[in-house]
Parts: structure tokens; C-alpha cells; sequence
């Protein structure tokens, strides 16, 4: 297990939340690149959600990476199945949410191992979301537009804006050039609502796993109440506090000092 799902199960934990973890690929990575995807067997993934579905239900259903096309369709059935078992006059997306991040590449580029048709398979997903969750990169990849993805924040935020004709929901993450580059953050919009910038001052520092630590709380924030706009900020927030409590020269590779910071998000 990688220091990304031990650190985001943690911080579920800490609001409450019952993590469920679904394994749909493995891969052969380190804290710079991924070098390789290999997806479940679509049986192996079939049977886990299954035996989810015959215990615990979930109440949301956070997407990461999913690795093939066939691992996207059959999440896709189960987000089907799962908001058809909704009571009449019921809304199915109160039963199931589902935030989606289209794991698909990042630095201009599509992850190794992943095939074009992964973005339509993946755009099909998102369009069953509440929220989706791209980085620059994914929010390029899925509106069709020219890599490496935006350059700018008002760039960033027209894309977000595209997107809710996908989602109602979208958070565009990894936005730089905000403020004169002094920030870095996340641009959101909904559909038929005005757009927001969550910004936190930019860090010398690039700890691997905090993406996934931001995910859990986002989610987490989400299952408690809160509106997708104070989800994110958050999520950002406390990012923002691990960084801060994780000490000068500690290694980066080896990711935040979760530890530390753990009591402030016990106490919100």
C-alpha cells in the first residue's frame, strides 16, 4: 500500500467518513512519474464492487484511477444500479454521489500506459458525476482542447466553466499564476452559478500524495454538508497546514507529516 491511500484513509477517518477502498489498477510508479498502469482483471473488479453492494452501499463513490476503459464502463453500470435502487420520488443523486477524478495524465501529457480512448470513456463518466475533479492537463484532454493544458488562471476558469456543460459541479485543481504567481490552487464553477479560486500561497516544497490527501477531504467535507465551494476550501486548507507542519528538509519523495496536522482537521 502507497503512502497516497494510507494517507488519504487517515484523513477520512479523522472526519468521520468510512473509507472503502476498491482496487481497479496497480501500478508501477514513484514519487516523479507514473511508468505504468495495469488494470485489474474486469472480473476482479466486478467481484469487489458486488460484494460492497451486498454489505455496505456506499453513500458517495470517489473515482481515481481506473486504467481501462472496461474498469470505467463497469463503474458507470454500478452508478447506474446502485442510484436505480433510489426510493421513488427520491433524488438518486442524494442516494449516490459521485466525484470523479478523471485520472488520465498530467504535465501536458496522457499517463503511460493509457490509450486516447480512455478520454471518451472517461468524458461518458463524468457526465453521470456531481462533481468532477480534472487537473490541467485532464480538463484539456477532456474538452478536446490543445496540450499541455491551460496557462493561465482565467484560462483555467473558462475551462471549468466548459465543463459544467459535462458535470454540474467542477473543480479544476493545480491552477499556477494566480495572484502574479504568488499562489497555486483550484478554480470552480458550477452550472448556472458564478465561478471561485480557492488559492493558498505557492510552496517551495512538492510533497508526493498530497493530491490524494486533498481527494479525502474534499469527499469527506462533501458527506458532512458542505457545499462544494467550502468543500474545497477546505480540502485546500488543510493541504495547506500538512505542508506546514511537515518540517525543512524532510523529504519530499516520502510526503507530508500527516501526523501533525491530523488533530486540526479531528477538531473542524
Amino acid at each position: 500500500m502507497n503512502v497516497e491511500r494510507i494517507a488519504d484513509q487517515r484523513a477520512a477517518d479523522a472526519l468521520g467518513v468510512h473509507l472503502c477502498p476498491v482496487v481497479s489498477a496497480l501500478t508501477a510508479q514513484h514519487s516523479r512519474e507514473v511508468e505504468a498502469v495495469f488494470p485489474v482483471p474486469a472480473a476482479q473488479l466486478e467481484s469487489q464492487l458486488r460484494a460492497l453492494s451486498g454489505d455496505l452501499p456506499p453513500r458517495a463513490i470517489k473515482t481515481g484511477l481506473l486504467g481501462s476503459v472496461t474498469a470505467i464502463e463497469t463503474v458507470a453500470r454500478w452508478v447506474d444500479h446502485w442510484r436505480a435502487q433510489t426510493p421513488a420520488g427520491s433524488d438518486p443523486h442524494r442516494q449516490l454521489a459521485l466525484i470523479v477524478d478523471p485520472v488520465l495524465g498530467d504535465g501536458g501529457r496522457l499517463y503511460s500506459g493509457l490509450g486516447a480512448d480512455m478520454v471518451p470513456a472517461m468524458y461518458s463518466l463524468c457526465s453521470k458525476a456531481d462533481l468532477i475533479v480534472p487537473n490541467v492537463t485532464e480538463a484539456a484532454l477532456l474538452l478536446g482542447d490543445p496540450l499541455p493544458g491551460v496557462g493561465s488562471a482565467e484560462q483555467a476558469a473558462a475551462q471549468a466553466a466548459r465543463l459544467t456543460r459535462v458535470a454540474p459541479q467542477v473543480v479544476v485543481t493545480g491552477v499556477t499564476g494566480i495572484g502574479g504567481g504568488r499562489y497555486i490552487g483550484c478554480v470552480g464553477a458550477a452550472r448556472g452559478g458564478e465561478g471561485y479560486a480557492v488559492k493558498t500561497p505557492l510552496q517551495p516544497r512538492m510533497f508526493h500524495g498530497t493530491g490524494d490527501i486533498f481527494a479525502a477531504v474534499l469527499v469527506g467535507r462533501i458527506l458532512r454538508g458542505n457545499v462544494p465551494q467550502a468543500a474545497v476550501q477546505a480540502a485546500a486548507a488543510f493541504v495547506a497546514e500538512c505542508i506546514r507542519q511537515t518540517p525543512e528538509g524532510a523529504d519530499e519523495r516520502l510526503g507530508v507529516w500527516l501526523e501533525n496536522a491530523l488533530p486540526k482537521l479531528r477538531q473542524e
